[in-house]
């Protein structure tokens, strides 16, 4: 019985692109769950907190970039 010679090349590739997806999952759930409401809670104006959150999710959406390339 042949034991299979393990690919690390592959190996590395697959957990380089799991570590980013992991990241840029976590990323999402902590923008949604912790970030946003913590955001709209202390600032009055909707206005001025929806900005800034649209301008913390442009910058998120450059990590995104890179998590999503293969």
């Amino acid at each position: 019985m042949e034991v299979p010679i393990p690919n690390f090349y592959f190996m590395g590739i697959q957990f380089i692109h799991l570590l980013a997806l992991s990241i840029w999952v976590g990323g999402i759930v902590a923008i949604g769950l912790i970030v946003a409401p913590i955001l709209f809670r202390r600032i009055k104006s909707r206005r001025t907190a929806g900005e800034l959150m649209g301008e913390i999710l442009r910058k998120f959406d450059l990590l995104s970039l890179f998590a999503s390339r293969r």
